[in-house]
């Protein structure tokens, strides 16, 4: 192979990428791309997860609506769920999210029943994996929400919290918390 013919594949290569990314940044950075990009992502990777309603770009803020989430043995489901973020910060292996409200978030749990029990009560929905970034959340709102587990009365929820997440620590800073069991 001669160099001259390297150098071409090299610049094809560069080239095809190069377009990808230009793909991706103009779905992301439109309403309509935004929406199939996502509904495509449910879709493929087969998840229990429908959306009524879609607004925003994933580019810098994005509002989904009516969205229910069906599992084994939970049930959550979001009024609206309002994410502001940067993606700049992928540059730098770093999600960072500058608000995430949820609104009217219900979640429901039904403890399924094991041969021993250990008298804890974990939510496996919220356990966070080995991630290889780091997440900042700035603010963190759950507004008008209700929890209920197993067969207990529901709680209702308001809270405001911030979140950092890195290979290291995880730090949650709770600034408001308002609980009222019905």
């Amino acid at each position: 192979m001669s160099i001259k013919y390297l150098l071409r594949l090299l610049l094809f290569c560069f080239s095809v990428v190069l377009i990808l990314l230009l793909l991706m940044l103009t779905i992301a950075s439109t309403q309509s791309g935004s929406n199939w990009f996502v509904r495509w992502v449910i879709k493929t990777n087969d998840l229990p997860i429908r959306i009524e309603r879609i607004e925003g770009r994933l580019l810098d803020e994005i509002d989904l609506y009516g969205i229910d989430y069906d599992a084994a043995n939970k049930h959550v489901a979001i009024e609206q769920l309002q994410l502001v973020w940067h993606p700049s910060g992928l540059l730098t292996s770093t999600v960072d999210i500058e608000r995430l409200r949820l609104t009217r978030l219900s979640y429901r749990a039904i403890q399924v029943e094991t041969e021993k029990e250990t008298g804890q009560f974990e939510f496996p929905a919220f356990e966070l994996p080995q991630l290889p970034f780091s997440i900042r959340l700035a603010q963190l709102q759950v507004k008008k929400s209700q929890l209920q587990l197993e067969s207990s009365d529901p709680i209702s929820l308001d809270t405001e919290a911030s979140v950092h997440v890195d290979e290291s620590a995880v730090v949650f800073k709770l600034q408001k918390l308002r609980l009222n069991q019905q």
